[in-house]
């Protein structure tokens, strides 16, 4: 969509290109805000849920906090108080003033408090998950080094955009809980601010310590456990708000066993302040954060001392220790999979990177135990779940096959192989990774069910031939948004292709639910087409990964066609909608948004494809006036159109034969007008030719055989229309392939698809 946005005027020839316009960052910080909107107001709504659930389970139980079971009669009790103290006050009630209820938060928060500080280690602000030490070039600019240090910590406090949606959230809603009103707001962000700079502080010392004592293959070990417990803790936070209506959840039980603790930490202390009842409550927990506070700026102050007397060599990061052994490992036999297998088996992150895909949903499934139950009764359910387990363990591995090459990415240009061929082998030992998580989840969900259903069969069928097709569109997105050249290890892989690929692993897990065969086959098939499309575009692009000002000029692809064809049907699809609410009839609204997506449809194609010099209009006039052999043509046309005609007038008179197929077929509706004829006879075969052949089989053809480019486009063809008429029409694209491949003119396959439309519209009138 944004990409549409940026249509201008044409850049002339051998102009400098621009890398950003100030329209691009507006979009950008629109869109940054919206989902920073977006991720704030659904922390909200889960705070608040989470609150709720605390003020109804816990401070049911006395001070002491006892057990649950023996409290159920007073949990039924309270919680009828707790509903008619909310009616009555709203925000705010005696309730949610009591010293359980305070401890329980406290607890939350203090979770929360690890899971931003346990992900800010291995995130934006440290370069463990990289190896790198990005205050090395920070402490080697010409200023003070407290104020660098400084500097550093206040950046990471103000742009930790987790803290800034987590801790306001809860802050706001339990302060208006407890009777604040609106002057929550403010104090929450003093809140906020103070423990993010808190969490920016601790951070720092880590960081700074960290290069000082450990290797880069530990740092990025300590990164990668930090990530998986952060994980792990956010999980379970998380759990508590799908525990409503649950007394024997085990939190609990930790809330009543550790809860006090949590009241003395930073986070609960800061809620100690606006929760104490006297002057001396608020003072003891000032002068204990105070505590807190200049212990961590006894540690910064230590490590700036540090490095000011002693420079770089203070945090120089130390040598990796350990003997090199000169005995080959067994598994150099296998090449280049050997040497992931290498690398993996000495990278202690890459392996708990690796666990980490299947590990975050398997833990989430085991704080939902009810959602747990029902995924697990149900075949399709489970089965999109084993499937996700296994898509998801591929984003660590195969988006990554040549971001993990980094500057040894050169090396794949001396080898006696295309780099294709080497992604391939690659990709073979990720995709058998990814079927085991998968093929180990799937079999628990048949032992826990007792047998193999036919629904258990359809779910097998979907793992095994979509986790190797997603394997290929995983590689091939990770080829296609890399930029090995990129300065900075963080940006030489484009963060969106990475939402882009769990989209299209979401879009094909929902296709396990579609009724029929008939539609889940359409689904496969198409999802393998565009895995066909996406390593088109490798085998185009690899060879150019380090020279891309090289490249040759932008061509029409399959995945131009396809993304169309996607194109074509929603606007289609949003049309019908809008003229049917409008009043049209039906034939009429149909014929008017078939006419209508398709026209917005070529119009906004050959916009991108010219605006990236892909088509220009020239080309577009040429190829139409362009008339080689005209009457030889036209005569081919027209006896292809007849022959496609005769196969499909044959085909129906053969179905209204068969009773079960007779009763698929859709008779010639009394009220089909002028208007939807001329669509069928003029305006579908106008805009399919130009989708279909134009694009889909022109861009297959660019680098296969003829008869592979016209099957290919002939089955996509036939896949978007009803099954009923997918025979007749593959053989209508193959039709029109064949013209348009003798002819290089899409005129006369546009003449072969108006003939075969006109004869089955004659032969339903008949």
């Amino acid at each position: 969509m944004f990409s549409f946005t940026q249509i201008g005027r044409k850049r002339k020839y051998n102009a400098p290109a621009r890398t950003g316009t100030p329209r691009k960052k507006q979009f950008g910080l629109l869109f940054a805000l919206l989902i920073f909107g977006w991720m704030s107001f659904s922390a909200f709504g889960i705070a608040f849920t989470i609150i709720r659930t605390l003020g109804s389970k816990i401070t049911a139980y006395d001070s002491s906090m006892q057990s649950i079971h023996s409290k159920a009669n007073a949990l039924l009790e309270f919680n009828n108080k707790l509903q008619t103290s909310y009616e009555d006050t709203g925000f705010g009630g005696s309730v949610y003033q009591t010293r359980p209820f305070f401890t329980a938060a406290a607890f939350v928060m203090a979770l929360i408090f690890l899971v931003v500080l346990l992900w800010s280690l291995g995130g934006t602000f440290t370069g463990m998950s990289q190896g790198e030490f990005e205050f090395e070039w920070l402490l080697s600019m010409p200023a003070p080094i407290p104020a660098i240090c400084a500097a550093r910590i206040f950046q990471q406090a103000i742009l930790n955009v987790f803290g800034w949606i987590v801790f306001p959230a809860f802050s706001v809603l339990l302060l208006m809980f407890w009777g604040y009103g609106w002057l929550a707001v403010p104090a929450a962000i003093v809140i906020t601010l103070m423990v993010n700079l808190l969490i920016a502080g601790i951070t720092a010392i880590i960081e700074l310590a960290g290069y000082k004592r450990f290797s880069t293959s530990k740092l990025k070990t300590i990164w990668a456990i930090s990530t998986l417990a952060g994980t792990v803790i956010f999980f379970l936070v998380l759990s508590l708000n799908s525990s409503v209506g649950r007394t024997d959840y085990f939190l609990y039980g930790w809330i009543r066993d550790f809860g006090i603790i949590t009241e003395y930490l930073p986070t609960g202390l800061a809620l100690g302040i606006f929760h104490s009842d006297s002057a001396a409550g608020v003072l003891i927990k000032l002068l204990i954060l105070s505590g807190q506070i200049i212990l961590v700026l006894s540690g910064i102050s230590y490590i700036i001392g540090a490095v000011s007397n002693r420079g770089l060599e203070a945090v120089k990061m130390e040598t990796m220790r350990g003997k090199v052994s000169g005995k080959p490992y067994a598994i150099q036999s296998f090449g280049i999979v050997g040497k992931d297998l290498k690398l993996l088996k000495r990278d202690m992150s890459r392996i708990i990177g690796l666990l980490l895909a299947p590990f975050i949903i398997i833990i989430q499934l085991l704080f939902s135990p009810e959602i747990l139950k029902s995924a697990l009764n149900n075949p399709l359910h489970w089965g999109a779940i084993s499937f996700g387990i296994g898509m998801y363990s591929l984003i660590s591995s195969a988006i990554n096959l040549i971001f993990d090459e980094k500057d040894a990415l050169w090396m794949f240009y001396t080898f006696p192989h295309t780099i294709e061929k080497m992604i391939l082998k690659k990709l073979w030992f990720w995709n058998i990774m990814a079927m085991f998580y998968a093929s180990v989840a799937f079999g628990i969900g048949i032992y826990w069910r007792g047998g193999f259903s036919a629904q258990d069969a359809q779910a097998a069928v979907w793992i095994l031939l979509g986790l190797p097709v997603f394997g290929i569109i995983g590689a091939s997105i990770g080829v296609i948004g890399a930029d090995p050249l990129a300065t900075e290890v963080k940006e030489r892989m484009r963060k969106e292709m990475v939402y882009l690929y769990m989209m299209l692993g979401a879009l094909f897990g929902a296709g396990l639910y579609l009724p029929g065969l008939w539609s889940k086959g359409v689904v496969l098939f198409m999802f393998c087409v565009l895995a066909t499309a996406l390593w088109q575009k490798v085998t185009e692009q690899a060879g150019y990964l380090l020279d891309p000002s090289a490249m040759p000029l932008r061509k029409t692809d399959l995945a131009d066609g396809l993304i169309s064809v996607v194109v074509f049907f929603f606007l289609q699809a949003l049309a019908i909608i809008v003229c049917t609410f409008n009043g049209l009839e039906k034939w009429s609204a149909i014929g008017l948004s078939y006419a209508t997506a398709g026209a917005m449809t070529v119009m906004f194609a050959f916009l991108t494809l010219w605006r990236s010099k892909a088509v220009t209009a020239g080309g577009v006039l040429r190829s139409v006036l362009r008339f080689n052999g005209f009457f030889a043509s036209m005569l081919f046309a027209l006896v292809a159109g007849v022959i496609a005609s005769g196969a499909g007038i044959a085909y129906s008179a053969l179905i209204s034969r068969i009773p079960y197929l007779k009763q698929q077929t859709v008779l010639m509706p009394e009220d089909f007008n002028f208007w939807m004829t001329a669509v069928v006879i003029m305006a579908a075969p106008f805009f399919e030719e130009i989708l279909f052949r134009g694009m889909v089989f022109r861009g297959l053809r660019r680098t296969r055989t003829f008869y592979f480019s016209a099957v290919l486009s002939a089955l996509i063809f036939a896949a978007v229309h009803p099954p009923i008429s997918a025979i007749p029409v593959f053989c209508l694209g193959l039709a029109t392939a064949w013209i348009y491949e003798k002819t290089g003119n899409l005129v006369f396959s546009m003449l072969v698809h108006a003939v075969y439309n006109g004869a089955i519209i004659l032969y339903a009138i008949v």
